[in-house]
């Protein structure tokens, strides 16, 4: 088997698109069930090792002297970091385990790869007012996604989850209004486990500034707008990763000093919350941040 029908394809992603049918290891995996949006990042990584290599190439001459030099190439690798590197040997790691299974290779050559030095994980906590700023600019300029904002920062709910929770009533919604909870199903969380996060007193008063009404259409593209505008805000070059989702963490475990409760809303463990997030803020910062209420904000 040559490494171009080994990637395969994992067919159309929309109408316009001009992709062969499902085939190799991305057919498998749009097959598995893996979301589009994972796939598309498998995809871009794999094609890049496709294109390298030479997709006529046989896989049996995928060797840890190629994989390196696809990860050196200024036009695949060279220019990224390690943590994106690792994640991309993981990809093609991925791909040879696959063809092992296919009974094409005898051992994945990514197994004799030296492990990347990664920087150890800082995550980023936004301050009290910088968190109050950016509430601010999304009630006024991006009032729509309002409900998102405050799901992310107030419940640690990763944007993703976010953009597939439901505000209808029965079972496809995602809102328990008598207990005050996000009801996420296994299929919407990117742990493919259920849980329930708990909304806060400041969280509710956020959301009932205006009628919920999620999903909210093309949500990925409007959220991407405040992001940037959020960004030239508060001065930014970079829109810190996960920052809103660190900062529910960190404020939430200084807060309630209680890392069961938090990890379990979170999706984390008790060991991560404690190794990252154990008090990177001040019990009076904490308290200010679950204090933060519209009303407390100038128009």
């Amino acid at each position: 088997m040559n490494i171009g029908d080994a990637v395969g394809a994992a067919g159309k992603e929309n109408r316009y698109a001009k992709e062969p049918e499902p085939s190799g290891f991305l057919g498998d995996k749009l097959l598995s069930g893996m979301p589009l949006r994972s796939i598309c990042t498998l995809k871009s990584t794999l094609k890049s090792f496709r294109d390298f290599a030479g997709a006529d190439t046989q896989c049996s001459k995928i060797t840890p002297t190629l994989i390196k030099q696809w990860l050196a190439h200024p036009d695949h690798g060279g220019k990224l970091q390690n943590v994106t590197k690792d994640r991309n040997v993981t990809r093609v790691q991925n791909l040879c385990n696959w063809l092992i299974r296919q009974d094409v290779l005898k051992e994945n050559p990514t197994a004799k790869l030296e492990p990347f030095n990664l920087d150890a994980f800082d995550p980023y906590v936004l301050t009290v007012e910088e968190c109050s700023q950016i509430l601010k600019l999304c009630r006024t300029d991006h009032f729509e996604i309002l409900p998102l904002l405050v799901l992310n920062l107030f419940c640690g709910i990763r944007p993703s989850e976010c953009r597939r929770l439901n505000s209808s009533k029965g079972r496809m919604g995602n809102f328990n209004w008598e207990d005050n909870e996000v009801v996420l199903q296994a299929k919407k969380t990117k742990t493919k486990m259920r849980r329930f996060v708990e909304m806060s007193e400041n969280c509710l008063a956020w959301l009932n500034l205006q009628e919920l009404n999620l999903p909210i259409a093309n949500s990925a593209h409007k959220w991407n707008g405040f992001l940037k505008d959020a960004k030239k805000l508060l001065g930014y070059e970079k829109w810190p990763h996960d920052c809103l989702r660190h900062s529910f963490c960190s404020y939430g475990l200084r807060n309630t000093e209680n890392a069961g409760k938090v990890a379990l809303q979170a999706g984390n463990t008790e060991q991560v919350l404690f190794e990252h997030y154990l008090k990177l803020v001040s019990k009076s910062d904490a308290k200010q941040f679950w204090n933060i209420f519209p009303e407390n904000l100038a128009a």
